[in-house]
């Protein structure tokens, strides 16, 4: 036969009964289920590295490849990676010109 024991009801939300013990336990679950369900995950790009291509020649002047106004001596490849890439017109020399390279 099935009887009510409001003692036991009165207890638990008097905060001494059992169940208060589980009660944050529960709460702080359910958050977490709820926090986990809703959430989804970003995909991450991988960080490419620059491709960066240094020349450095001896005696070579501002102007004496095509992208910098050569117009005797063909430079293709160096034109074509010029018109792709990005160019740097001012250069400075941080010795004097006559040092060696």
């Amino acid at each position: 036969m099935w009887h009510n024991d409001y003692s036991a009801i009165l207890k638990v939300f008097a905060g001494t009964g059992p169940v208060v013990l589980t009660q944050p336990f529960v709460a702080v679950c359910l958050c977490w289920l709820s926090l986990s369900c809703t959430s989804t995950p970003t995909p991450t790009k991988q960080k490419v590295p620059p491709n960066i291509i240094f020349i450095m020649a001896d005696d070579l002047g501002y102007a004496d490849i095509g992208p910098y106004g050569q117009t005797k001596i063909q430079t293709p490849h160096l034109d074509k990676m010029a018109r792709e890439g990005m160019m740097f017109t001012q250069f400075y020399a941080g010795t004097a010109v006559c040092a060696p390279s």
